[in-house]
């Protein structure tokens, strides 16, 4: 647990007095007292009145700050009710506390508080999706680590495997969250999400079996505890096992999660995660092959989406995804990736500007060089980044290819044959990858 300062409030105060450079009479004119009386206060000799107190804290200017062990007490309570008002995303009030209980900050004697402030800090950047911020802190916040309690300490690998997710790196992430439990810092502070974001990080690395039983089990953990969950928190995990049982296949079951997601984050009037729903389930209605819907509510996404985001980048994609599957406009198509691919580059998103790359060879694998370029960089990629099931899709699409290139040549034995037996790899590939996201390996 965090431990408060062990000095008393006449060696705070002179503590804090001195930091400022000011002479013992301060104290003494700011109560109209004796200087012979002030230093009897000073030295413990004479304990503070609750009045005294507050003229002094007011004096030097601290007068919201904590000084007392109930003060302290209630003022970490703040610091959770902040954590609380965070994980919820009301970002305005978040920011407002942010100002109130800085006032932590000038109490050098209190390491502990200091540092869990700091902490929750990082955690508002991070759920305000602000990395750079998020990471500039923790860097401070690293270099005062030369003691640590077990509280602090679950929040700052909870801080650190955090901004790895948001870099798109689940195995570090997944080490920082492990880590935790390891230590059994989890056993000072038990919160939910630490479980969420394991299952992420499960996600991310491509193994959807362990994803699902893990968010599953942090779901029946709330239930048997009776916790309330808000209706952010249960927008965010159906979303979550949503994509995690449509990688796997289960679209009907994919669809009733993305759409009680939908619901609750409608209710939550939390438009984030409102784009989010509507961008899945027109996900999951290309996959199924139901163009006519996934257009529609890809489109009803678009009205959340902030042109230039990473989401609105991910949304091109899937729409254009659905254009090459239908054969839609394909003379538009090759003109809204070329788009696609400057706009990745102008927002520096690499890995998209890749993906739209392969998008391109997908919509022209009539040349030879596309499907190399598919077989040699593609798909080798996406299984590195552990995009399974997107892998999956090139596979079935290469695998079409090459019996299409096959049934041409039939008339020539040896370029049949050989052109046979690249679709029976890829069938073959296909399935060695639908065994690693069922076994999650």
């Amino acid at each position: 647990m965090v431990n408060f300062s062990a000095l008393t409030i006449s060696q705070k105060i002179k503590n804090l007095r001195e930091e400022k450079k000011l002479p013992q009479y301060i104290i003494a004119d700011a109560l109209g007292i004796s200087h012979a009386k002030a230093s009897l206060l000073e030295t413990g000799s004479r304990e503070y009145s609750y009045e005294e107190l507050e003229l002094v804290k007011k004096h030097l200017g601290i007068s919201k700050a904590p000084l007392t062990q109930f003060e302290l007490e209630v003022f970490k309570e703040k610091l959770y009710a902040w954590l609380d008002c965070i994980r919820d995303g009301h970002f305005e009030e978040a920011k407002k506390q942010r100002k109130r209980l800085a006032v932590i900050r000038r109490l050098p004697f209190e390491k502990d508080l200091m540092l869990l402030y700091d902490l929750m800090e990082i955690r508002l950047f991070i759920r305000q999706h602000d990395v750079k911020a998020a990471e500039d802190a923790l860097a401070v916040v690293t270099k005062k680590l030369d003691y640590y309690v077990d509280e602090n300490m679950y929040h700052y690998y909870y801080c650190v495997g955090s901004i790895h997710l948001l870099r798109y790196k689940p195995k570090e992430a997944l080490q920082a969250f492990t880590h935790i439990y390891n230590n059994k810092f989890d056993e000072v502070v038990r919160e939910s999400t630490l479980e969420y974001n394991i299952g992420v990080c499960y996600s991310l690395l491509g193994k959807h079996m362990l994803a699902i039983m893990t968010t599953e089990r942090n779901e029946q953990r709330q239930d048997d505890k009776r916790n309330m969950q808000s209706g952010l928190t249960i927008a965010i995990t159906n979303n979550q096992l949503g994509l995690d049982y449509l990688k796997l296949g289960h679209i009907e079951t994919a669809l009733e999660h993305f759409n009680t997601s939908l619901l609750q984050a409608k209710l939550a009037d939390h438009k984030r995660y409102i784009c989010y729903a509507l961008h899945n389930i027109g996900y999951a209605y290309s996959v199924r092959g139901d163009y006519r819907k996934a257009f529609k509510y890809l489109e009803e996404s678009e009205e959340y989406l902030e042109k230039g985001s990473h989401e609105y980048v991910e949304f091109l994609y899937r729409k254009y995804r659905c254009f090459i599957d239908t054969n839609a406009h394909p003379v538009k198509t090759e003109a809204y990736i070329n788009e696609a691919i400057k706009l990745s580059k102008k927002f520096g998103d690499e890995e998209y500007e890749l993906l739209f790359k392969f998008l391109h060879c997908l919509a022209n694998l009539k040349t030879g060089d596309n499907a190399q370029y598919i077989e040699e960089v593609a798909i080798p990629y996406l299984l590195s980044k552990y995009y399974y099931s997107e892998a999956l899709d090139y596979c079935q699409k290469m695998q079409e290819f090459y019996i299409k290139r096959s049934k041409l040549k039939s008339n020539n034995r040896a370029e049949r044959s050989k052109y046979e037996l690249k679709a029976f790899n890829f069938l073959s590939l296909r399935y060695e990858i639908s065994a690693k996201m069922i076994e999650g390996r």
